[in-house]
């Protein structure tokens, strides 16, 4: 009887253990299984991660690029229109110092010279009011003799230089610092663009 008691037992043992081998296994599968998975997915999500992140660093390089490229481009253009701001500057005022009352009066007194031989209208003269009392009274005995017309000598909104127009008439010849400056930067604009383009 205390053989057969212990085979039983012996028997109940040996089930025990195996069921529990079993379970165990199966648990040690289960969790396997779970760690794969578990590392599959942090694999795949940091594969994401960094592919998101390489995507979002070729875009900001991208556009970082774009706008060192742009500004770059904007302070060539602002450095040119300061250039050319400087030397259209820088010629007015060499035209206003050449265009002292001595030799408006010369400018002046050929260009009624010429007009005065083909046209028949007045005349106005307008000059600076700075100059026009000067003028007056240096061109006034000159073109006495010389015009076969009145002409008038008026104060207008000009700094240097002079206009000329006939009595009633709309038409203007303007030899105004301005006018002059004008005509001057159609030659020595492209000029200085070329020069400014140069490193480019």
């Amino acid at each position: 009887m205390d053989a057969q008691l212990e085979d039983l037992i012996a028997k109940i043992k040996e089930e025990g253990v195996d069921r529990a081998k079993q379970e165990a296994d199966q648990i040690l599968k289960r969790a396997e299984k779970q760690a794969e998975d578990l590392l599959e997915k942090s694999n795949k999500d940091a594969e994401k991660v960094i592919n998101d992140a390489k995507i979002s660093a070729d875009k900001f390089q991208k556009n970082s690029q774009i706008s060192v490229n742009q500004a770059a481009r904007d302070t060539v253009l602002n450095v040119k229109e300061e250039l050319t701001r400087i030397a259209d500057k820088i010629f007015k005022q060499q035209i206003a110092e050449a265009l002292t009352p001595e030799f408006l009066k010369e400018l002046i007194k050929g260009v009624v010279d010429k007009w005065t031989k083909n046209q028949k209208q007045d005349l106005q003269i307008l000059v600076s009011e700075k100059d026009k009392a000067k003028l007056k009274e240096m061109i006034a005995p000159l073109l006495k003799k010389e015009a076969k017309n009145g002409i008038d000598i008026k104060a207008a909104d000009l700094d240097k230089g002079f206009k000329i127009k006939t009595e009633g008439e709309e038409v203007v010849y303007d030899f105004s610092d301005e006018s002059i400056l004008e005509a001057l930067k159609e030659f020595l604009n492209p000029a200085l663009q070329d020069i400014l383009s140069t490193n480019e």
